[in-house]
């Protein structure tokens, strides 16, 4: 059942369906027993006249994420899909560590070459992975694009989620002097955001 979920999840994800199908649909991927034991077991709901789904998006996207055979995987499926993020952040925290930061590995290159939506995935999955090698150079490279105004707006909430990782190296470029006001307030807010104290 669990491997029919997987599918079913990442069939909702491919065709950007939301979180449910015809009962019919479902029964065809999943089998009516296994449509009944989900439902049963609280991980399918039905969401209308002869439709089912997932109970919430976490739960298709998790199973999604319990499908995935590697991080090349995950990345085909998911790298580039706003729809698609939670369950390569879920896959996160299922992964080993090899897969886990071979992947945050090659969004961190791609973010070296100037793929801003990869540098702010890197920064999402380390937030999940703490213990990342590459998490000080993500957290160099967003306080960077906090300099301009347009960066800003992703950059700090991507910031805040690193939390603690992120928390000394904002502290010393407020230390350092020199910047533009907006730029000081900026760096300022953020570390407030991240420890208030």
């Amino acid at each position: 059942l669990m491997k029919a979920l997987s599918a079913f999840a990442r069939r909702l994800l491919e065709e950007r369906r939301g979180v449910d199908a015809s009962t019919r649909e479902a029964a065809k991927e999943l089998g009516r027993a296994g449509v009944e034991g989900a439902l049963a077991a609280g991980w399918l709901q039905h969401t209308g006249a002869d439709r089912v789904g997932f109970a919430r998006p976490a739960l298709r996207d998790y199973f999604a994420a319990t499908g995935f055979t590697g991080w090349r995987d995950v990345m085909a499926f998911c790298a580039y899909s706003p729809a698609r993020r939670e369950a390569l952040l879920l896959w996160l925290g299922l992964a080993e560590r090899d897969d886990r930061d071979a992947l945050l590995g090659e969004l961190a290159a791609q973010a070296d070459a100037g793929d801003y939506d990869a540098l702010l995935l890197v920064a999402a999955g380390a937030a999940e992975a703490p213990d990342f090698a590459g998490v000080e150079r993500v957290v160099e490279q967003l306080i960077a694009d906090g300099r301009s105004s347009g960066g800003r707006d992703a950059a700090g909430p991507a910031l805040v989620a690193l939390d603690v990782a992120a928390a000394s190296p904002l502290a010393r470029h407020l230390a350092e002097g020199g910047q533009s006001e907006p730029y000081r307030l900026w760096l300022a807010g953020t570390l407030l955001a991240i420890d208030p104290h």
